[in-house]
């Protein structure tokens, strides 16, 4: 799979562009953009694909991640219905807690890669020409990786929004594998554990 990603990903936009030069000397990466980017290679090159099984490490790392910028343990969830299953919430706390909480989302999970089928390991992100390589470098390790930098940067700046903000990132989308099981169980588990205060304190203890 081939994708062009713009340099700017880190933006409050959330935008994923397509408008990198595919010739030429490219622009030296700015703090933020380099720090997007180790978060997206470290995303790319776990192979959370159903045959990897490394689901709960992406979301480790990711987890891992917003506690080093700074955020409390008790505003990091990782947790999930299952062993194999882990989602990781993260919250940043707004000015205002009764106006309902703004929920970003994305999933850490993949399809499989055979890598007789790829030119090159497709659980090592590479670059060329303007171009990122490997599996997942759009879906969705892309976005995932966007929301964990902006959470990051957020917090390291000292960001008060007016309401909370809540990016789950999950595998895939609300849910934790392609089983019709965990589709089901995974939005029930982040309604019981993630949306209350009891609940919170719950998940994060496990």
């Amino acid at each position: 799979m081939t994708v062009r990603i713009a340099r700017d990903l880190v933006s409050v936009s959330f935008v994923l562009a397509a408008a990198a030069p595919a010739v030429g000397a490219q622009p030296a990466l700015s703090p933020g953009d380099s720090a997007h980017r180790a978060i997206y290679r470290e995303l790319v090159e776990i192979d959370s694909s159903p045959a990897g099984g490394r689901e709960p490490e992406a979301a480790a790392a990711v987890g891992e991640r917003l506690r080093r910028a700074g955020f409390p343990a008790e505003a990091v969830v990782v947790d999930g219905p299952t062993p194999g299953c882990r989602n990781v919430v993260a919250t940043l706390a707004g000015r205002n807690r009764e106006t309902p909480p703004l929920l970003m989302l994305a999933h850490l999970d993949v399809v499989d890669a055979r890598r007789e089928d790829w030119a090159h390991d497709p659980f090592v992100l590479r670059e060329a020409d303007g171009y990122f390589f490997g599996r997942g470098t759009l879906d969705n390790k892309a976005g995932a990786s966007v929301l964990v930098a902006n959470m990051v940067q957020w917090q390291r700046d000292a960001f008060v929004p007016a309401r909370e903000i809540e990016p789950p990132t999950t595998t895939p989308g609300i849910c934790c594998s392609r089983s019709p099981t965990a589709r089901s169980a995974a939005p029930r588990w982040w309604v019981r554990c993630c949306r209350s205060p009891a609940g919170r304190t719950g998940a994060a203890a496990r």
